[in-house]
């Protein structure tokens, strides 16, 4: 950045100034609020359920995903009243039209990992934004019950 000064005060005397900086790489984002899948039974497969990525940053954003139930690595992608529901039950996709293609997609891990071919913008004018669209199964070999509850964490990095 490039930054010329001029100061004129009420006497007239005008003083003028030039600096110039490098703004540091800033990686931020914004999360919509809730991954919510609402009400489901055992046997249940909910798809589709979005969460918008806002680049907040002044840099193009990739996204990484990991998760876990209470605790960062309990293998677990909710942490239920009675039973869990375990890490390989909940599934992610840039790609809406994969709700139906449940094999081929990427699980929830314990660890980051990069989600392949998403990289937010950095902002222009206007917000940028993707989603990621997210799906739920409730294994009946778990037999989850009562409220359910998880944490997915969003990271933004850059490879430049």
């Amino acid at each position: 950045w490039l930054c010329n000064a001029t100061v004129i005060d009420k006497t007239n005397f005008t003083a003028t100034g030039q600096n110039s900086t490098t703004i540091q790489a800033y990686y931020a984002l914004n999360v919509s609020s809730l991954i919510d899948f609402g009400d489901m039974a055992v046997g249940d497969t909910k798809t589709n359920i979005s969460a918008n990525i806002t680049n907040f940053g002044n840099r193009d954003i990739n996204i990484s995903v990991n998760g876990y139930g209470a605790v960062s690595g309990d293998g677990l992608a909710m942490k239920c009243a009675i039973r869990n529901i375990t890490l390989p039950n909940l599934k992610y996709s840039i790609n809406e039209s994969d709700g139906s293609n449940w094999g081929s997609m990427p699980s929830l891990t314990n660890n980051p990992i990069n989600i392949t071919g998403l990289t937010v913008p950095k902002r222009i004018t206007d917000v940028v934004w993707n989603q990621t669209y997210w799906h739920l199964y409730i294994n009946p070999a778990e037999n989850p019950f009562g409220v359910c509850n998880g944490t997915v964490v969003f990271t933004a990095w850059s490879s430049v």
